[in-house]
């Protein structure tokens, strides 16, 4: 009996210590709601500098992400605080766009946790007919997967129809205020 409470108590242990996820808490190492000076001081530290060709959002071209190199990383700001990061990938071949989408959800999967995976294709197109890469282009295929396992952040990983792989981390309660503001500003006009 003992020898069985002990093993049970093993794999219990175990289960937990393996299903742990790293919560989401912000873009590229840095928190959500940080500064706007806090994130080019951390990226310069990491050797990065800031594409000065674009004025509203922190842009960082030839990031590396993970096993991926030359991605593109967009911080984006609301009052100066971080509530939104868009990390870009471009492939060097279109038809490995599926692949490197692969890639990163199972690299994510590693740090977050499983994700909800989201696949659609529209009429004629079909999962496996040899041709997603130009229901994708068309707008005709979705590939989706989103991390939400936390009170702070979401991730979606996704293929856009320009054949990038986007990954976007979002502040649940700041992105909310972000588009209040922004619908706000919006309706002002009518």
């Amino acid at each position: 009996m003992k020898k069985h409470l002990i093993t049970l108590l093993i794999v219990a242990v175990s289960t937990i210590a393996f299903s742990q996820t790293t919560p989401i808490t912000g873009v590229y190492g840095i928190p959500f709601g940080s500064s706007q000076e806090t994130i080019i001081s951390n990226m310069k530290a990491k050797g990065y500098t800031r594409d000065l060709t674009e004025k509203e959002n922190l842009t960082f071209k030839k990031v590396k992400f993970g096993a991926f190199n030359n991605c593109h990383l967009v911080f984006y700001m609301f009052k100066n605080k971080l509530f939104q990061g868009l990390i870009l990938m471009i492939p060097d071949l279109d038809a490995k766009i599926i692949d490197r989408y692969e890639d990163v959800v199972e690299e994510l999967s590693r740090k977050y946790g499983e994700g909800e995976p989201f696949t659609k294709f529209k009429y004629p197109y079909e999962k496996g007919d040899g041709h997603e890469l130009t229901a994708i282009k068309l707008g005709k295929a979705e590939y989706k997967t989103f991390w939400a396992k936390d009170e702070i952040g979401i991730i979606t990983a996704y293929i856009s129809s320009n054949l990038v792989v986007g990954v976007k981390y979002q502040d649940k309660n700041l992105i909310k205020e972000a588009v209040a503001e922004q619908n706000k500003s919006n309706t002002s006009e009518y």
